[in-house]
């Protein structure tokens, strides 16, 4: 019998068959879902931030619709980016640990969603049957409880769903949905196993999820018998309770249609509307709640149109005092003499470039055995090393034909962007390889459970996310100081000599901040390297196998990183400490190193120094011969 468990329980992936029939129109369905998922994060997050921007919404009423909206965020991140993620895929699968944690952020944020319009109702009965002691009743203090038990019962509910089925022995590894719901893992479990506590937990919720409903009628019986005598209180009804209601309405139907097909609905029915009724409460609640809110309840609304105006209002303000819309670069003012010259080595330099790392991908993507953690992270290094050099190299070939070196205001935002966030990026991918490394050499047998293809995917995006989103606030921040100097001493722009040009009026304080919390977490990137390569070395003293792995993809890792890392400190330091009294041109070296030996030195030493993407590049060059 054990035999047989231990056989049969050897599923450690399971198949979501949801998304089969729609290979066809994959690309349409991506876009149109990436767009739908930006649209919640943006309408939730800007009624977040109204409510917590302004201090006449911190009332009960408005703290509960923030807590709907959080709890909108936290459930469709549960289920949006590894849908978006199943799209770009052919094979649709999740691992068991994954499955369960999806299941369970489903879950709870269903149930979180009916305990704080549960909240809501009560609040609303207090304000319109009980104005007198409302503030007495719905205190800071009581106000906190019922939020804080508005997410306790619900995760603690699915803490023991998931607990129990964790304990089942499986049987099958296919789910018919695009997402993992516990019920739907319990039914794929053995029938020798006891699935009765699972029941048990789940008739438990419904019991406190009727009570729930209840309450809701009960708060409605007495809002409806106490409006219908006052003006006043039907006016009040129709501007809060009237949205709450919508609201609750539409979130009930939506997941109460999902529960009863699950349960009772037919198996014959197109896999294309089994999606669609599997889906809805996750597309209609999570936008229908700010938007219903936003527009229904005064207070936000005249909110939201008057922070709308201020935007509009300061545009124009900065439209009119800051008349700087093009910078002036003046660090090519000495080269005039051999302008031509530059020219043409900067160009073959950049066609270099493009040429080593556009082969170097096109070999990693077009043969299926270089399709490993390590070479796709070399991949998207030299992705990043063209996304970096073309934020510079084809603005500066035009500066060399050009007699006047200006830029745009907002090109100048963009290029300091792309230079910073190629440069946080690339650190980031090395300190991922780094770890790759050290997981294939050090923990080489649990390498493939640790980076899999989902794990790879997340520590690939956030080695881009992170970077992007702190300079996309950097940014922000410099395009609301105003300027009082066009005069950049540089081949191109930065975000912090663009700081330096503002107005001492300005409050450049908010920048700096970020700036030191940007530091902090390249600082821990590189701690992050530092530790993978101490245990990389001491794991390699007492193997001749581990110390040729080492020699073979560690030595052009560590170079590469040395290199990056050589050139960016430099520049930074010079920017910083530097005299400003030496030759323009020493100063405009000093500023595109790094821009010069990262970008080819990387394909170039992986492509010599990894045995595999060397002879596959032989290999494509000799078949081009032929």
């Amino acid at each position: 019998m054990n035999m047989i468990m231990d056989n049969v329980s050897l599923i450690t992936v399971l198949s979501l068959s949801g998304l089969n029939e729609v290979t066809n129109y994959r690309v349409v369905l991506f876009t149109s879902t990436l767009l739908c998922y930006c649209l919640i994060l943006t309408i939730n997050c800007a009624l977040i931030l109204t409510i917590f921007l302004d201090k006449n919404l911190h009332e009960p009423m408005y703290i509960l619709l923030c807590c709907l909206c959080i709890n909108g965020i936290y459930g469709t991140t549960g289920f949006y980016p590894k849908f978006l993620l199943d799209l770009l895929s052919s094979s649709h699968i999740i691992s068991y640990n994954g499955c369960l944690v999806q299941a369970f952020v489903m879950f709870s944020f269903a149930c979180s969603d009916l305990s704080i319009l549960s909240v809501m109702s009560y609040d609303r009965y207090l304000a319109i049957c009980r104005p007198l002691r409302y503030h007495r009743y719905m205190n800071k203090h009581r106000l906190s409880l019922l939020v804080f038990f508005s997410w306790l019962i619900p995760f603690s509910f699915m803490a023991v769903c998931i607990i129990l089925t964790s304990r089942l022995t499986l049987c099958s590894d296919k789910i018919q949905r695009l997402y993992c719901v516990n019920w739907v893992i319990v039914l794929l479990a053995c029938p020798s196993n006891n699935t009765t506590p699972n029941s048990i937990v789940v008739y438990l919720t419904i019991l406190v999820y009727v009570f729930h409903g209840l309450l809701i009628v009960w708060s409605y019986m007495y809002l409806v018998r106490t409006c219908r005598g006052s003006m006043e209180n039907r006016k009040k009804f129709m501007q809060t309770c009237v949205p709450h209601l919508t609201c609750m309405l539409i979130f009930l139907s939506t997941v109460v249609f999902d529960i009863m097909y699950m349960h009772f609905g037919s198996k014959n029915i197109a896999q294309s509307l089994k999606n669609f009724i599997a889906i809805v409460f996750l597309i209609i609640s999570p936008i229908m709640n700010p938007v219903i809110y936003g527009f229904k309840l005064t207070k936000v609304r005249n909110k939201i149109i008057f922070y709308l105006n201020v935007y509009r209002h300061m545009k124009m303000m900065m439209d009119n005092i800051s008349l700087i819309t093009v910078f002036s670069l003046s660090g090519l003012n000495e080269i005039t003499n051999y302008r031509v010259v530059l020219f043409s080595s900067t160009l073959l330099y950049y066609c270099l470039i493009l040429t080593i790392n556009c082969a170097l991908i096109l070999t990693i993507v077009l043969d299926k055995s270089l399709h490993e953690p390590m070479y796709f992270l070399l991949c998207c290094l030299c992705i990043n090393g063209l996304y970096g050099t073309t934020g510079f190299y084809p603005k500066f070939l035009l500066d060399l034909l050009s007699s006047s070196h200006i830029i745009s205001y907002n090109g100048c935002l963009m290029q300091a962007f792309v230079m910073f966030s190629f440069a946080c990026s690339d650190l980031s991918i090395l300190s991922v390889m780094a770890y790759d490394r050290y997981l294939a050499i050090c923990r080489p047998l649990h390498y493939y459970r640790f980076m899999n293809k989902l794990r790879l995917s997340l520590l690939v995006c956030f080695s881009w996310l992170i970077p992007f989103s702190f300079h996309a606030v950097l940014i922000t921040l410099t395009s609301r100081l105003t300027l009082c100097s066009a005069q950049i001493q540089r081949l191109y722009c930065v975000n912090w000599v663009i700081v330096l040009l503002a107005c001492p009026a300005n409050n450049t304080t908010p920048s700096s901040i970020v700036v030191y919390i940007t530091l902090l977490v390249y600082i821990f990137h590189g701690l992050l390297i530092i530790w993978s390569y101490i245990y990389l070395v001491r794991t390699c003293q007492g193997s001749m196998e581990n110390r040729k792995k080492f020699m073979q993809t560690c030595v052009p890792h560590l170079t590469c990183m040395l290199t990056f890392m050589s050139t960016v400190f430099f520049d930074i330091m010079y920017m910083h400490f530097g005299s400003k009294n030496i030759a323009q041109s020493l100063k405009n070296l000093i500023s595109i190193v790094f821009m010069i030996i990262s970008p080819i030195m990387n394909p170039l030493i992986y492509g010599f120094k990894l045995t595999k993407v060397r002879n596959k590049i032989l290999f494509y060059l000799h078949v081009y011969r032929k």
